[in-house]
């Protein structure tokens, strides 16, 4: 991303969170995370033999889905963060508008 175009639309701090989040980024896609979760009537059963290890499942599992929220929301507005600032670059600012508005009315 051109870091002119980042610092004009979101300042120099923001141009460089966002350079900051794409380094990041980088580095997830490089090595991904694996996730893997126990089939429901497995931990139920497991639950009722070992608390102690079903508690153990649950809170990876729980940890791990939040990892994955958590990754997904990084990715998706560094995203946008680029999408807004190709459209300022590309003089549509229509569209920046539309990504700008929480509700679709400025867009129809």
């Amino acid at each position: 991303m051109d870091a002119i175009t980042l610092k004009k639309v979101f300042g120099s701090n923001g141009a460089q969170f966002i350079n900051l989040t794409g380094t990041l980024i980088e580095a997830i896609e490089k090595e991904p995370s694996i996730y893997t979760y126990m089939a429901p009537d497995e931990f139920s059963s497991l639950i009722e033999t070992d608390w102690k290890a079903g508690t153990k499942i649950y809170w990876e599992e729980l940890l791990g889905r939040a990892h994955l929220a958590a990754v997904a929301s990084i990715i998706r507005a560094y995203r946008w963060s680029c999408g807004m600032a190709v459209c300022y670059s590309s003089d549509l600012f229509s569209s920046v508008l539309c990504q700008l508005s929480r509700t679709d009315r400025i867009c129809r």
